[in-house]
């Protein structure tokens, strides 16, 4: 459920963005189930002025949820795209986490060294 909650939010916004604007419209949405580690990546085209900032609860909600499964999330833009990256490590029967639930920890670069 909270995969899909994750999901929805990260493509309405894209689709939001990318209505607004006038020229290049192009949406990426990139996913991986790997070693048990879940990964999703969403571009989006971006024009600051095209969507206004701070909209919503939708990113504070998708780091609550990344963060109660001990995860990381990555919001960042630039001039022409907007990038969400997420990361959420399923924990296996057994295994050591930290205080917060993760299985070890990374920083961002780490977690998204190949996709950056």
């Amino acid at each position: 459920f909270d995969l899909c909650i994750i999901f929805g939010n990260l493509t309405e916004n894209a689709l939001k963005s990318v209505s607004a604007l006038s020229g290049e419209k192009e949406i990426s949405i990139f996913s991986r189930y790997h070693e048990n580690e879940f990964i999703l990546v969403i571009e989006n085209s971006y024009h600051p002025e095209s969507y206004p900032a701070n909209q919503g609860l939708g990113l504070p909600s998708i780091r609550s949820i990344v963060e109660k499964y001990g995860g990381i999330s990555s919001f960042t833009k630039d001039e022409k795209r907007f990038y969400a990256k997420i990361l959420i490590q399923k924990p296996e029967p057994g295994r050591r986490t930290t205080k917060n639930g993760a299985l070890h920890r990374f920083s961002v670069t780490q977690a998204f060294g190949g996709l950056l």
